[in-house]
């Protein structure tokens, strides 16, 4: 793959041409917080359809002013209004006919702020605007945004010392990563990331934010078995980082060590080498050891160790019985799952951008919808929308059944599982 000319901040890329087609920190989810199942309404949901859109153009170009304010109280209130608004729909249109004046105001903010810990809250909320206005537009406007802000995020991720801060320009980073156009800056992207996780003179919940952005590379990736074969050698130190007394980092090696697996198990063609015996690494032990996790209760707060079990019971599956993590939720009562190692990591990390507003962009972003094989939400909206009472009622009778004989499974498994110990 070719190498990408690295800018080095002192400029804004032009526009691409658009096709048809106080201290204010946003609110964060936990480190280890793990989603498998979403359900109900945000408040913006319920507000989509009832949204003027002319009023909510009016309202993004009255903050997108303030957003170049001196006075820094100001501007940390428009960024984090500005990001609200983007959060209630897809703003696609908005976005392209005022991609230069964004781009201005978020570059001279993010410059300002990317590798300061004093203006951390700045740097956090201005990396979500891009994360949020990458998810809105088309790949070759997101190529145009990585090639502006990719010298500054790199930077801000090398030299930044807070933890708020490192960890949303590595998410916003991963959200670049998945939405832009081409593959030919990747190689350098992951050896620059490489470089930093392994540093162990850094912080080690940095170190972790910066694994989770490197292995999303990996699963975003249509080469993943040529980007398996080059890290291979890695394999060890994440089995070691495992181990870590950081949940988040446990968390990130075990999800990058089992997407490593289920890469390989899932290989069209085999490659010339095992995995367990050229990288020493055995699935027994990493069964063993993911067992292990799945119950720790000791190691950690447990707050932290919630999460932390959670997760593990997923990937311990994925490890075992090659079952694919999946995350499923409801749509306005309609039932959508996502399926794959490398899909639910991505969407992940839309999740995380997006917050409450997931469920809006899922019915309101067909950008999203395309990339994750969701383009049936329209039909089943439409659907709901013209359905009889009878049909509903029907619907909510064999979803309770569905309920009931789910919870008859678990509890058989259960007992069977106390059986076994107390055998």
């Amino acid at each position: 793959m070719g190498k990408r000319n690295k800018r080095q901040g002192k400029g804004i890329a032009p526009a691409p041409v658009f096709t048809s087609e106080t201290h204010v920190v946003d609110s964060d989810d936990s480190e280890t917080s793990v989603t498998t199942t979403l359900s109900g309404f945000t408040v913006f949901e319920r507000e989509l359809n009832e949204i003027d859109l002319h009023s909510h153009s009016d309202l993004l170009d009255d903050v997108i002013i303030e957003t170049t304010e001196k006075r820094t109280e100001t501007r940390l209130k428009a960024f984090k209004d500005f990001n609200e608004l983007l959060c209630r729909r897809c703003c696609r249109d908005w976005l392209e006919r005022n991609y230069d004046r964004m781009t201005t105001a978020i570059f001279s903010s993010l410059k300002r702020s990317h590798s300061s810990p004093d203006l951390a809250a700045e740097c956090v909320l201005v990396c979500r605007t891009i994360g949020l206005t990458a998810i809105s537009l088309g790949s070759d406007a997101v190529t145009n945004l990585f090639d502006t802000f990719y010298p500054l995020l790199c930077s801000g991720i090398e030299h930044n010392s807070d933890r708020a801060a490192c960890k949303q320009l590595c998410e916003v980073l991963c959200v670049l990563i998945i939405c832009m156009e081409g593959e030919s800056s990747l190689d350098d992207i992951m050896l620059e990331l490489q470089t930093h996780w392994m540093n162990e003179e850094r912080p080690i919940e940095n170190r972790s934010s910066i694994l989770h952005t490197w292995y999303v590379c990996i699963a975003q990736s249509e080469m993943q078995d040529v980007l398996l074969q080059k890290n291979m050698d890695v394999l060890l130190d994440l089995v070691d980082l495992i181990e870590s007394d950081c949940v988040p980092m446990r968390i990130h090696a075990a999800e990058c060590v089992t997407l490593f697996v289920d890469i390989y198990r899932n290989l069209n063609e085999p490659l010339e080498f095992d995995l367990e015996e050229d990288t020493g690494i055995s699935i027994d032990d990493l069964i063993e050891m993911f067992t292990g996790l799945t119950g720790d209760r000791r190691s950690a707060p447990k707050k932290a160790l919630t999460g932390q079990r959670k997760k593990f019971r997923i990937l311990l599956e994925t490890l075992e019985n090659g079952v694919a993590p999946e995350i499923c939720f409801s749509i306005r009562k309609e039932k959508c799952k996502i399926r794959g190692c490398s899909e639910v990591i991505q969407i992940e990390c839309f999740r995380k951008v997006l917050r409450s507003g997931f469920q809006v962009h899922l019915i309101d972003n067909d950008i999203i919808q395309r990339r994750f094989g969701l383009t049936n939400i329209p039909v089943l909206l439409e659907r709901r929308k013209h359905a009889t009472q009878d049909e509903k009622d029907y619907e909510k009778y064999n979803k309770t059944l569905a309920k009931k004989d789910r919870q008859k499974q678990r509890d058989r498994q259960r007992d069977a599982k106390r059986a076994m110990i107390y055998a």
